[in-house]
């Protein structure tokens, strides 16, 4: 593992990022801004982007009137308690074709998802997408294909407490990604968008780029603390689950540069300042298999897996905790039938 070997040579330093308050999006004109999906980022940005824009938060039953009724609050690192207007995701929805939309829901509340906008979005729509893992912005493209897609990854965690209050860990990052020369416009908006309200952001390549970085952290994180049923720290503590992490990224990369993005060292290096900088958080996927929901394992490692077998490579481990993952899923499940029939 040359690049395991270099990275503990090198001093660990967090990366640093200078954000600087920018001028108003589109000519100073009102913004509004869609956030559909009320969950830990949703809430973040929603508070955030509140301070110079029109936000609304779109969300489904219970979770929609709690948050009309009560609003929400960010604790951690960042504080503050919000009231935001609140919309369901029904066919009474409607959302301006000039409208700034950011998905955040996660990658398996998806599916149902856009379908039902590919009727409420409008041509030429600026969408951004928020979720862990790979092959999103394929996925949805194949239902929104008139929209202008960014690509947008969060690094640092922001964790859902309770249905009203997110956590943050620290001050994230937003990286951000396009393919068609005919979305930059589109990142260049979300970007000032997020300069504006004084969030760390930066334009970092292709799609494919971003989604790799920030799902390398998730390949290492997701699976394994969820199946120890650990905080993230837990890997930094352990000599075996390192050397198992090691494994999963050992098997990555390669599958990285097969779909055209050259992963090294630096990358690798980000992930473990990450898991430092998270290391008393609860994964989001230990999060979802605790509350018995669908988890993003289909676009984590067991994409890598995919992946890796359409170039003909090998991802074992990768796989290995993909199918394990599985299991304690659908055991989870079996628990919680047989405690509703008792």
């Amino acid at each position: 593992m040359a690049w395991a070997n270099a990275l503990r040579a090198r001093r660990m330093k967090p990366a640093r990022v200078t954000t600087e308050r920018g001028p108003g999006v589109f000519n100073n004109q009102p913004t509004s801004v869609y956030i559909v999906g009320a969950g830990a980022i949703g809430l973040y940005l929603g508070a955030h982007l509140s301070a110079i824009a029109h936000v609304t938060l779109v969300a489904r039953e219970p979770r929609a009137s709690q948050l009309e009724t009560d609003g929400f609050t960010l604790a951690g690192a960042d504080t503050g308690h919000y009231r935001l207007p609140i919309q369901r995701v029904n066919s009474a929805l409607v959302i301006p074709p000039d409208a700034l939309v950011l998905l955040a829901v996660k990658a398996t509340d998806l599916e149902k998802l856009v379908g039902p906008l590919s009727h409420i979005l409008h041509p030429g729509q600026a969408v951004g997408l928020l979720q862990n893992g790979l092959g999103v912005h394929k996925f949805v493209s194949t239902y929104l294909p008139h929209c202008r897609m960014v690509r947008i990854t969060c690094w640092v965690g922001v964790n859902l407490q309770t249905p009203r209050e997110a956590v943050v860990a620290g001050a994230p990052l937003f990286e951000l990604g396009v393919d068609h020369p005919n979305c930059k416009d589109t990142e260049d908006n979300f970007l000032k968008l997020f300069n504006l309200a004084n969030l760390r952001a930066r334009v970092s390549g292709t799609v494919a780029e971003v989604e790799w970085r920030k799902a390398l952290l998730n390949l290492a994180v997701s699976g394994i603390c969820s199946l120890v049923d650990e905080r993230n720290g837990a890997i930094l503590e352990s000599p075996e689950l390192r050397e198992l992490v090691e494994q999963i990224l050992e098997e990555a990369l390669p599958v990285a540069h097969a779909e055209g993005v050259v992963l090294g060292a630096d990358d690798i290096e980000r992930v473990f300042t990450a898991l430092h900088n998270t290391r008393h958080n609860w994964n989001a996927l230990l999060q979802d298999l605790r509350r018995g929901l669908d988890t993003e394992m289909p676009f984590l490692n067991a994409a890598v897996e995919r992946f890796a077998k359409r170039h003909k490579l090998h991802a074992p481990v990768n796989g290995a905790i993909a199918r394990l993952i599985a299991h304690v899923a659908r055991r989870q499940s079996r628990t919680e039938s047989l405690t509703r029939a008792h």
